[in-house]
Parts: structure tokens; C-alpha cells; sequence
């Protein structure tokens, strides 16, 4: 009952059976195999007891969801339906009150900057860039920056980019 999923949707879970997948979120995509194999298996065999069982993921289940790579495995096994949620880039926007892009324009999403370098276009979301705002704050004071923490929980932070607080960082 310590994980940020329970924290969100805990309310809907209580009083039911749970089972916890461990899945890998660092490393290589190529290390994740095992883990999506063996909880592909866990929840194959959740699905010999029960009806009907949820994978519940924090934002979108089509945006770096570990939901995504399980599909790919369980789909072809056992019909799954997608349920799509709110992205923390959108629901970060909301809060602002500003668009990710408009008309005519590109929206460019990456989900770090350890892996390429930054090459910036009008509307650029950096996901994942907890530990590196920072360097992202030097990087970008050419153009209006925001930085967004734990979307949508009591512990949120979001505003310009400058007024982040230093050593704050997370991985939401």
C-alpha cells in the first residue's frame, strides 16, 4: 500500500485481491524481457481465477507505460482493452493553463535528454528529466520553460522552470 498507484487509485482496490508485478523502469529495454515475460505469465494465470482483472498505470497507458510493453505479450493470448488516461504533459498543461501546441505546429515529446542531445523546437516536453533540471534550466533560457512534480498529487510542484525548487527532484 506504498506505491504511488495505491496512493491514486487505492480506493477502487481495497477489498479486493491484488497481485504486484515487479516491472524494471531503468536499463535497457532489451533487460525488461524476462520481467514482462514472467508477469505476462502471473497475470495469465490471474486470469484462470478471475473474470475480468485491471493493470492500472500512472498517466497514459500508450506514453512510456510499462502496460504497453504487457500488451504486446499478453494481447495475443487473451483479449485486453486499453483504457486511455491523461498524460502528466497534458495535465500538466491544463494546470497552466497553456497549450502543448496549436494549429500548424509540431509538438515534439522525448522521454530524456541523457539519450540525445537537446535539440529544441517551439513545443518540446522532456519527460523523466527529474534529476537533470538543472542542466535543462541552463539549457533553455531562450524560450518559456516549465517543470512539473508529481502531477495530480498532494506533493505537486508546478510553474517556470527558474522557480523549481533546487534538490527536489522525482521521478513523476
Amino acid at each position: 500500500k506504498d506505491s504511488v498507484v495505491w496512493k491514486i487509485a487505492g480506493k477502487w482496490m481495497e477489498g479486493k485481491p491484488v497481485c504486484r508485478l515487479k516491472m524494471p523502469m531503468k536499463g535497457k529495454r532489451e533487460q525488461w524481457e524476462e520481467a514482462h515475460r514472467k508477469a505476462m505469465e502471473t497475470l495469465l494465470d490471474w486470469l484462470q481465477k478471475y473474470e475480468k482483472i485491471a493493470y492500472p498505470v500512472l498517466g497514459d497507458p500508450g506514453i512510456y507505460a510499462s502496460g504497453s510493453y504487457l500488451m504486446r505479450h499478453l494481447a495475443p493470448l487473451h483479449p485486453c482493452k486499453v483504457i486511455p488516461g491523461i498524460p502528466a504533459m497534458c495535465a500538466a498543461a491544463a494546470e497552466l493553463g497553456i497549450p502543448l501546441c496549436e494549429q500548424g505546429e509540431s509538438l515534439y515529446v522525448i522521454d530524456s535528454f541523457e539519450k540525445q542531445p537537446l535539440l529544441f523546437h517551439k513545443n518540446t516536453v522532456v519527460m523523466k528529466a527529474g534529476k537533470r533540471l538543472t542542466e535543462l534550466r541552463n539549457l533553455t533560457s531562450e524560450y518559456s520553460v516549465y517543470a512539473a512534480k508529481n502531477i495530480g498529487m498532494p506533493e505537486s510542484w508546478i510553474g517556470e522552470i527558474e522557480a523549481y525548487p533546487e534538490d527536489t527532484a522525482s521521478y513523476f
